[in-house]
């Protein structure tokens, strides 16, 4: 494929998979607790078997 820009174009790939990493890591941590609830677990239980 042939790029005008190619840094440009690498540069806009590393910022996506960059910012994605970031949105995904901390949003993980509330959507599980959102899950658990739904689901009606406890997830700061201790030693509760699923």
């Amino acid at each position: 494929m042939d790029v005008a820009d190619p840094e440009r174009l690498w540069a806009i790939v590393g910022l996506v998979a960059l910012v994605s990493i970031l949105v995904h890591g901390l949003t993980v941590t509330p959507a599980m607790r959102w899950l658990d609830h739904w689901k009606g677990r406890d997830p700061d239980a201790i030693g509760q078997s699923q």
